[in-house]
This record gives C-alpha cells, sequence and structure tokens, in this order.
C-alpha cells in the first residue's frame, strides 16, 4: 500500500486532489493541517506568528500517522527538504508528491530525491489518475 505526502500551494487544489487520489487507492485521507497543534490552528486563522516548537509537533504527528497507516494519503503545503529528510529518517516507504500549481512556492523536490513532481490541471480526474499511474508503476 502507498504511504503518501501530496503537497503543494494553494492554488494547487491539494485537498480536493488528496481526497480524490485516497479514494482511488482506498487509502485513508488525512489534511494536515488537522494534525496541527490547536493552539497553532488558532494562531494561523488570527495569521500570527507561529512558535518553533509547532512546526516540530506537526512532524511528529505526520510521522505518527505515517507509520500507523499502511495506506493514506496525507496533504499539505510545501514542504522544506528538511522536513521531507526528518520524515523518510523515520518513515519507511513515505512517497512525497508535489502538486505545481501556477504559484510555486516553497522547495521543489530535486532529481536526488525518490518522489514525483506533477502538474495540478484543470481536470481533477487527469491528475489523479496521473499521480495513481506513478504510484502504481504503470
Amino acid at each position: 500500500m502507498a504511504r503518501v505526502v501530496l503537497m503543494g500551494s494553494s492554488d494547487a487544489a491539494v485537498e480536493l486532489t488528496g481526497a480524490a487520489l485516497a479514494a482511488r487507492l482506498r487509502a485513508r485521507y488525512i489534511d494536515g493541517d488537522e494534525l496541527r497543534p490547536p493552539a497553532r490552528r488558532r494562531r494561523r486563522r488570527a495569521e500570527t506568528t507561529p512558535a518553533a516548537s509547532d512546526a516540530e509537533i506537526w512532524l511528529d504527528a505526520l510521522r505518527l500517522v505515517l507509520v500507523e497507516a499502511a495506506a493514506v494519503v496525507v496533504t499539505t503545503g510545501p514542504l522544506t527538504r528538511a522536513a521531507r529528510d526528518a520524515v523518510r529518517a523515520r518513515v519507511r516507504d513515505v512517497v512525497f508528491v508535489e502538486l505545481v500549481g501556477r504559484e510555486s512556492v516553497g522547495e521543489p523536490l530535486t532529481q536526488d530525491e525518490a518522489g514525483f513532481r506533477v502538474a495540478a490541471g484543470a481536470d481533477l480526474q487527469i491528475v489523479v489518475d496521473r499521480v495513481a499511474d506513478l504510484l502504481t508503476g504503470r
């Protein structure tokens, strides 16, 4: 089964694509924002600066979800290379998929990383099919 972290900017419809991909793969879907501590979610809604520990707490929650689930798709905004490496260090077989929208932000996946970069398109089904095919090796 697949452990997938689907990341991208807000214009790439990451949550919608993630939910559709999870259904296609018969995997659990988790919006990565739900893994954030409640205090962080309140600060985010208030648009205040996050505490430094928020990122590490979120990464711990992400790693826990990925380790415990045999098949899961977690969506998130762009992650840094350091964050991706921290997850890979503790989670076997995790695959990062970067949806690239009009506004590509963050640190993109590099050629030396396992994972895929997929252009977010206007047709959700085509994007989901493309990602599913890449994950299953078709």
